[in-house]
């Protein structure tokens, strides 16, 4: 399996080999022709889309600068806000003796 991306416009999820392609003209005459230019999202064909990575707790993908690192985990923001409040409420109710 291939690096996954993610778009920042539509949040399409993609392997590297499912990106589309924008084309460019190049040249004069004879030699004239399309060449690949840039990756882009396969849905909307936006050229903005970062790598994606996945939650350890739901699976879903998020771009990299969304996770969150723990522990050699990474998580997507909502569930490490959820298993941060399930830990204060499990440890919060631990009485010092």
């Amino acid at each position: 399996m291939g690096q996954k991306y993610i778009c920042a416009k539509c949040d399409e999820v993609f392997d590297e080999d499912e990106a589309g392609v924008i084309y460019e003209t190049i040249g004069e005459g004879v030699m004239r022709g399309q060449y690949p230019a840039e990756s882009c999202c396969p849905n909307c064909g936006s050229t903005e889309f970062d790598e994606a990575r996945e939650c350890g707790e739901c699976g879903e993908y998020y771009a990299e600068c969304d996770m969150i690192y723990l522990d050699n985990w990474q998580y997507c923001y909502e569930c490490a806000k959820r298993i941060h409040e399930e830990f204060e409420e499990k440890w919060g109710k631990i009485k010092p003796c």
